[in-house]
């Protein structure tokens, strides 16, 4: 089972939705867990309180053998496990409500995270490179890569031009 965390500046970026998109396309072999404060609302991904939960999840879900893709939404899990893939989003323009919100300044982990992370999206972000980033980190299955490179693409440019 491979390992991806999706991490953030801050709050309203996006995480979630990259998450989720993520495990669509991943399809039934990917699991999204988020890791954080919160109410569990039914939604699809499973909610933890605490990275020491969400490190204990992963032992437990590679015991188990039945996922390919575990994806993990937190910044502060990157304090205490290294994930096969990390995914760093920059600040912007969050969304809040499908408003434009206030500029939020990066939490106080934001540099650390963004020091770990193997792709930064950013509003400036060159992305040519990114398959050759995908297909080198072994991590993503080679017939992945197109469809997974689209939509990393088009998450960037909806934050881009929103």
């Amino acid at each position: 089972m491979r390992t991806i965390v999706i991490a953030g500046a801050h709050s309203s970026l996006g995480k979630t939705s990259l998450g989720r998109k993520l495990k669509a396309q991943l399809g039934g072999r990917a699991e999204l867990v988020k890791v954080g404060r919160g109410r569990d609302k039914g939604k699809e991904e499973l909610l933890l309180h605490s990275t020491e939960a969400a490190v204990r999840l992963i032992a437990d879900r590679r015991l188990q053998g039945s996922l390919d893709y575990l994806i993990i939404e937190s910044s502060a899990i990157l304090r205490s496990f290294t994930p096969d893939f990390c995914i760093f989003i920059e600040g912007g323009r969050p969304q809040q409500g499908g408003q434009a919100a206030k500029e939020q300044p990066p939490k106080k982990s934001a540099q650390y995270v963004r020091e770990r992370a193997d792709l930064i999206i950013s509003d400036d972000s060159d992305l040519s490179r990114l398959v050759e980033l995908l297909s080198s980190s072994r991590v993503f299955e080679d017939s992945d890569i197109p469809a997974l490179c689209s939509l990393i693409e088009s998450f960037h440019n909806y934050r881009r031009f929103r």
